[in-house]
């Protein structure tokens, strides 16, 4: 990353003037002003910017997510510290654009996230609440927004207010936190719930209890940085330890002042430089964690900075710069501290001077550069006077390789050179002089400038960028997917932005017809001829269009009229539409025998997409048989196969189906078939005897909701799944019912208050899972993998997003408000079963297996261990499902492992019922069952728990029932 740079928030450049405040003496004048000498943006009123902040927190999509959140489970939340900074500032500086500031562009006011923030910070919050709520909500988070974890994957949380966790207090009563050198923007609040009557939306923690103006607030209104110098920041255990030496606040402070365009002036400028002048890395560096939080955030002096030859010419002056490449002297090792700090930024200085050609007179009007992602794309333009915030690159420099000389490299035209898609414009000046303000890199023999020269930098002042080219149109999305282009982990969040605009753009009509059928001729070659990117393409593409088609009932004639034609060229995209009219019988041969359809069906994991493939193989003609088969085993479906083998051996023995069902069964892969078929057509199960039907039972329950993973992952599962997984053991009552007691009886040890015996009738058959609903089964529906054990498994790709996992331990951290959302898309997905969580009645029936006794395979925890993984043996972790014996009903892991959510309101008392569902409502649902961690006695058949429908917990997870649809 040699020529661009990393930085937070969008801010103003300022120009240098004289400086009336305070300055040290050793501060003379280099090139641009320092921290007291700069033009720094004005101020608004307290009142003014108090108001506009509150007022505009709802505009921001992921702050009204934290505000219903929070409201929903009944807590205060704020921003805090740089996060809290981030959003006031941006607000301050959108309304200076209103009221005229003309520096600041209209098209960064958007309240978009990563117009905010980095994609790659971390989100502050803090909640006023305990440790566990705090827990629960940035569990919460992470799941809506990955990227609100940054670079911090592994440690970013939601801290308390004031309760301890793990290994740091309360805010307000951390010793360390409240008495350590600290900032004014690195303590400012800002509430985005409604605050209590007479409190502030903005507070400062070091102030909490003053509601008037806190200092926070002033600091950002007047554009500074006010330190916290505290005489008690060496008695904090950090200090002590060597953890935080007073240099760590230098940086931290000087890292906000060029992030946020602050001054530092007075007595704090002058205590910084005395920090600086002590500063002795072989003394203050001596802890190995010091020296890596250095290394690590030192970089972020210039990373964070709006204006690297502004903070490049401040950290000389100060004397830091060189001190901190002293450290450890590499510069020559690519991305280490001291590379970052010897790199030259690109300076600015007069356009026009000396004598060489004007780039009027070479017809230099505009040049591009293309960026390494969409990372530095954002961050490169984010001035708001678009000045190239850039690094030059040099000659014979690590990471530079300046090939035509020194300077920030473009190219003539709208593509630069890198090769990347992801180009920015910029606007030449054309008094820009040859020979000082840039140079030509690769210019024809004849000196003449042609599309693709290099042009070569050496005046920030010469070029400016492009408001446009800021934004990548809905074409060039499309194009950049189609060149196999691809977006890293760190771009997730500018990822989601551009993909919102894009939804709204083609569903709102605002793009022109002309580039929609741009943007479907890219997907319809991609689709012929079979590129690399195309899944990726064709994902992308009938998420835009299947808003569409709810708007344009002609596209779905327009696209008929096409495939009867042959005529590629006319409008062949809506497919759900024709899918659905497929599955209704039209035109399935004309259809089928396109040249490019296999390749979509391959990739369309949905259920109208599957019917058109087994009407296909039911079809009396054998081209359409042909591509059925063709189809499906491209998909590589262990279950579809032996669909298929149905499908011949019926053809083979001149027999109808339910005449080959019923056909004497001898052979297993003759029960393989006969299970497939029926997964698909579970309707014929009722012609079979119960002594036909038990040979074929066992495979049938595990085909046939293993085809609806199967389904969603496009193939054979990995091979280590587990096929108990997949299986449901039927439960079934006779007419009137079954009466059944539950509950413990009063004489059972550790028996709980809420474990009074009652009677209930069971009417209803159900089915339920055979184990808990695992890590795989969950990532193939959700997308994504919440669980706390997933460490040390594998990653598999699941809808273009690496998904790590272990894939047979059961799903947790996952709340009762998660396991609706997957089973509604488990509904969703399934044709012919609805999927919800048991009643508490139908889990202690089926745990219980018609026993009294304290466990379902009698009453001795001695025996606990080869049913159950609990505190004696499970070795602080959950384990693979079904890897212990069942119980008597057969179903896995009913004890231990992890506490199961039920449907149930929890109640202490239970009256006599039929079918009972629990009380109408309540706070708290039903987890039963024990976990990993648990004693023996929590583990009882009869023992009851709870949680808010909201709690998240690496012990909690749960299992399916399931009725015919």
């Amino acid at each position: 990353m040699s020529w661009f740079m990393l930085f937070a928030t969008p801010l103003a450049w300022a120009a240098t003037h004289d400086s009336t405040l305070h300055c040290p003496e050793n501060l003379h004048a280099v090139g641009k002003s320092t921290l007291s000498e700069r033009a720094f943006v004005k101020g608004i009123g307290l009142e003014k910017l108090a108001s506009e902040i509150a007022a505009r927190r709802e505009r921001v999509p992921e702050f009204r997510f934290i505000r219903e959140e929070a409201e929903r489970r009944g807590l205060q939340v704020w921003l805090f510290g740089g996060t809290a900074a981030g959003y006031a500032h941006y607000v301050k500086w959108d309304v200076l654009r209103e009221l005229g500031d003309a520096r600041f562009q209209p098209n960064r006011f958007d309240y978009d996230y990563t117009n905010i923030y980095r994609s790659t910070q971390d989100l502050d919050i803090v909640v006023d609440g305990s440790a566990q709520d705090a827990k629960n909500f940035e569990q919460a988070l992470k799941t809506q927004f990955p990227y609100f974890l940054g670079s911090k994957a592994a440690g970013w949380e939601v801290r308390s207010i004031k309760e301890a966790h793990a290994d740091k207090g309360g805010l307000l009563g951390d010793f360390g936190f409240m008495n350590q050198h600290s900032d004014s923007n690195s303590t400012g609040m800002v509430e985005l719930t409604i605050p209590p009557k007479r409190e502030s939306v903005i507070r400062d923690i070091r102030d909490f209890e003053n509601n008037k103006d806190p200092a926070f607030l002033k600091d950002v209104d007047e554009g500074r940085l006010s330190l916290y110098h505290s005489p008690k920041h060496t008695e904090t255990p950090r200090f002590k330890s060597g953890q935080n030496p007073p240099i760590f606040y230098v940086i931290r402070a000087l890292t906000k002042a060029f992030q946020y365009d602050l001054k530092i002036e007075g007595e704090d400028l002058a205590i910084l430089q005395r920090e600086i002048n002590q500063f002795n890395p072989t003394r203050d560096l001596s802890n190995p964690d010091a020296q890596r939080w250095i290394e690590k955030h030192g970089k972020k002096l210039f990373q964070h900075a709006v204006d690297l030859e502004y903070a490049w010419n401040t950290l000389e002056k100060l004397g830091l710069r060189k001190k901190l490449i002293s450290i450890q002297n590499d510069p020559q090792t690519e991305n280490s501290l001291a590379w970052w700090l010897s790199k030259e930024p690109l300076r600015s200085k007069t356009v026009g001077e000396e004598t060489g050609a004007t780039a009027g007179s070479l017809g230099l009007t505009i040049v591009a550069h293309e960026t390494k992602d969409f990372l530095a794309y954002e961050s490169i333009t984010r001035s708001h006077t678009g000045a190239p915030n850039v690094f030059e690159s040099r000659e014979n420099i690590i990471g530079e390789g300046a090939m035509h000389g020194e300077g920030f490299y473009t190219a003539v035209g709208k593509k630069g050179a890198r090769g990347t898609g992801i180009t920015i414009r910029f606007k030449v000046d054309p008094k820009a002089r040859e020979g000082t303000d840039f140079i030509l890199g690769n210019a024809g023999a004849d000196g003449k400038v042609t599309e693709g020269t290099y042009v070569i930098w050496r005046n920030k002042n010469a070029i400016r960028v492009i408001p446009e080219s800021l934004e990548m149109s809905p074409v060039g999305y499309f194009e950049f997917l189609a060149e196999g282009k691809t977006i890293g982990e760190d771009d997730q969040a500018l990822l989601w932005k551009l993909k919102r605009k894009l939804d709204h753009s083609i569903t709102s009509g605002r793009i022109p017809e002309k580039d929609v059928k741009e943007i479907r001729s890219i997907v319809l070659a991609q689709i012929k001829t079979n590129a690399p990117n195309r899944d990726v393409v064709i994902q992308e593409w009938l998420q835009i269009e299947g808003a569409r088609l709810k708007k344009s009932s002609q596209e779905i004639e327009h696209l008929i009229e096409s495939l009867r034609t042959k005529n590629y060229q006319i409008d062949p995209t809506p497919l759900f539409t024709r899918f659905t009219e497929l599955s209704r019988g039209t035109d399935l041969e004309s259809f089928v025998t396109q040249d490019w359809l296999p390749s979509i069906l391959k990739t369309l994991k949905s259920d109208i997409g599957d019917r058109v493939l087994e009407r296909s193989l039911f079809s009396n003609n054998p081209k359409i048989r042909e591509f059925g088969e063709k189809v499906l085993l491209e998909r590589d479906s262990k279950n579809l196969k032996a669909f298929i083998g149905a499908l011949k051996s019926i053809q083979a023995e001149g027999m109808d189906a339910k005449q080959w069902l019923k056909s004497e069964t001898r052979t297993a892969t003759q029960v393989d078939e006969k299970a497939a078929y029926l997964a698909m057509h579970p309707e014929l199960r009722s012609i079979l005897t119960e002594s036909e039907w038990s040979l074929i039972q066992p495979e049938f329950e595990k085909k046939s909701n293993l085809l609806i993973f199967e389904k969603l992952w496009g193939g054979s599962l990995p091979t280590e799944t587990k096929s108990e997984t997949f299986q449901f053991k039927a439960f079934n009552f006779p007419e009137g019912g079954k009466k059944i007691k539950l509950g413990s009886p009063a004489n059972e040890a550790n028996r709980g208050e809420d474990e009074a015996q009652y009677e209930v009738t069971l009417t209803k058959s159900f089915e339920m899972q055979v184990t808990p609903v695992t890590q795989l089964q969950w990532s193939l529906v959700m997308g994504e993998n919440p669980s706390y054990f997933k460490k040390g498994g594998k990653t598999l790709k699941i809808n273009g997003r690496e998904v790590e996992m272990n894939p047979n331990p059961p799903v947790e951290m996952v709340s009762w408000d998660d396991a609706q959302k997957y089973i509604q898309k488990l509904n969703e997905t399934d044709p012919k079963y609805n999927y919800r969580l048991p009643t508490e009645a139908e889990w202690e029936y089926a745990v219980s297996a018609g026993t009294d006794t304290r466990y379902s395979f009698g009453s001795d925890p001695k025996e606990l261990g080869g049913y159950a993984w609990y505190e004696a043996n499970s070795g602080g972790r959950t384990h693979d499902v079904a890897s212990l014996k069942p119980n008597p009903n057969g179903l896995y892991d009913m004890h231990g492992n992890v506490w199961e959510w039920v449907q149930d309101w929890y109640g202490v008392s239970r009256p006599n019922a039929i079918d009972p569902t629990g009380p109408k409502s309540g706070s708290l649902r039903v987890l039963r069952g024990g976990g990993w961690r648990n004693e023996p006695h929590l583990l009882r058949s009869a023992q009851r728990h709870f949680g808010m429908m909201y709690y998240h917990d690496n012990a909690f997870g749960f299992r399916l029932v399931r009725t015919p649809k």
